[in-house]
Order: structure tokens, then sequence, then C-alpha cells
């Protein structure tokens, strides 16, 4: 706006050299206009939006892999589940087995103790 009030207060003419623009101030000096050509605007406004595009096509494709991907991972742990079971299911019986070993043994300590108490109560007595 300055210099479009300037360029009218000393009647001068903008000079053109491809897309950027000069003014010549009094001292005869060139200036350069900072204002943009609408058609640098316009493929500024034309880049972001292919940019956009580009990124927004690499993220679904990101996303498509990663889904495909996804879902091979998946279909796989779904074949691998029922060996798991299986595997799961034995060692829940080793465990229950273990238990069931555990606590025989138990009784059979109860059992002893008991008959070392009775043993120790005899001798005591003769």
């Amino acid at each position: 706006m300055v210099r479009q009030r300037r360029r009218r207060a000393f009647g001068l003419q903008p000079l053109d050299f491809g897309k950027n623009t000069f003014s010549v101030t009094g001292e005869g000096t060139l200036v350069k206009d900072l204002q943009p050509k609408p058609e640098f605007a316009g493929s500024y406004v034309e880049l972001v939006r292919s940019r956009t595009k580009a990124k927004g096509a690499e993220r679904v494709a990101s996303l498509t892999s990663k889904g495909a991907t996804t879902a091979v991972t998946l279909q796989e742990r779904e074949e691998q589940l029922p060996a798991k079971e299986l595997e799961c299911s034995e060692l829940c019986q080793k465990l229950m087995a273990k238990e069931n070993l555990r606590t025989q043994k138990k009784l059979e300590c109860k059992d002893l103790r008991f008959d070392i108490s009775n043993v120790q109560k005899v001798t005591v007595e003769l």
C-alpha cells in the first residue's frame, strides 16, 4: 500500500521482469514489490493441495498395508490357537496331578508326625 502511494505520488510505473515486479524509487534504485502475483498464489495453493493429496495417499497406503499385516498376523495366531489350548490343558492336568501328589505327601507327613508323637509317648511311659 505504501509503495503504491509512493508510485502515485512520484508517477512511477512498476517494471515487470517475469514473476518479479520492481519499482524505481526517487533516488533511481530498484525496489522489489512484495505482493505476489495471483498466478503464483494459485500455484502455491495447487502445490499445497497436491502435497496434501500425496500425503493422504501415502497414509492410506500405509494404513492399508498395516491392516493387511495385522490380518495376516491375526490369522496366524488363530491357526496357532488350538495347539496352544491343547498345550494349556495338558499343563493344567499336570499341575492338578502335582497338586494331588503334594496333598497326599502332606497327609503322609501329618500321619508320620502323629506316629512319632505316639512313639515318644510310649517311650516315655516305659
